[in-house]
């Protein structure tokens, strides 16, 4: 429980100082958090797999709705998938207002990434 606090708190100033709760496992500046943030994350897969190890008891709903309160995210690869499409729908209206269609060469020089994204 006291650990529990410490790490939330210890979370918080992270995050005011960052503008994000994703703190990686090498981070010198905050040893032992991002392990603790992998390790969150690793016990909310099990949670909502219903596979409640006695440590996944830990994190109840309470828990998750304050980290979630924070901004902490939980499904970071699909966060991340979600905002690099929402990105690429961005870029590709920029592309289509420039020249009247969506048609993206392969390697378009002025953003390589969208030709390679939007090819079939």
């Amino acid at each position: 429980e006291e650990t529990w606090h410490t790490r939330v708190a210890e979370l918080e100033r992270y995050r005011r100082r960052n503008g994000h709760c994703n703190c990686r496992e090498d981070d010198k500046d905050w040893p032992g958090l991002g392990k603790w943030v992998s390790y969150v994350r690793r016990q909310y897969r099990l949670m909502q797999k219903g596979k409640r190890s006695r440590e996944s008891k830990r994190l109840n709903d309470d828990r998750v709705e304050k980290l979630r309160d924070m901004g902490f995210i939980f499904e970071l690869r699909e966060e991340m998938a979600t905002r690099r499409f929402r990105e690429g729908i961005v870029m590709l209206r920029e592309f289509r207002e420039e020249h009247g269609h969506v048609d993206v060469p392969q390697f378009y020089p002025k953003n390589p990434t969208l030709g390679l994204c939007v090819q079939e």
